[in-house]
């Protein structure tokens, strides 16, 4: 009765720091993003103001950027799963205290995808503004 008090006990702290480190994830997963769309943006500002002038809609563009940040999040999807798989193996092969089976269900693989896509999609709409404000006349004027 002790032990299975302090089990339920340790169960909860696990539990508590499992749900701060997912919210931390999905932190860090907005700003990594946010961030690769941000630079992805300014490298192509010049591009895309070309692309612009040459009379490329503003759907087409914002296709482009979409495209790009999905295949960006399919690619951090595949090599992060793969790699927090080997991580969680490695963690729990190096403790000889607990012997806990490694159980990645479903529901948890999906939830990362749908978190994943939709912070993707959050930053493509947030580039939306800047593509129908991109100065065509001053990108072009600058000879940097």
């Amino acid at each position: 009765s002790e032990l299975r008090e302090e089990m339920v006990e340790f169960m909860s702290a696990m539990y508590s720091i499992v749900y701060v480190l997912i919210i931390l994830a999905v932190i860090l997963n907005i700003v990594v993003l946010y961030n690769i769309g941000v630079l992805s943006f300014t490298e192509r500002y010049r591009e895309l103001a070309t692309l612009k002038a040459q009379g490329f809609s503003d759907k087409l563009l914002r296709g482009l950027l979409f495209g790009q940040n999905m295949w960006l999040s399919a690619i951090g999807l595949i090599v992060g799963m793969c790699l927090g798989t080997q991580m969680i193996g490695l963690m729990f092969s190096a403790t000889d205290a607990y012997d806990f089976n490694i159980v990645v269900k479903p529901l948890s693989i999906f939830l990362s995808i749908v978190l994943t896509y939709g912070t993707s999609v959050l930053v493509s709409l947030l580039f939306n503004r800047r593509l129908k404000n991109l100065d065509l006349v001053g990108t072009f004027k600058n000879n940097d």
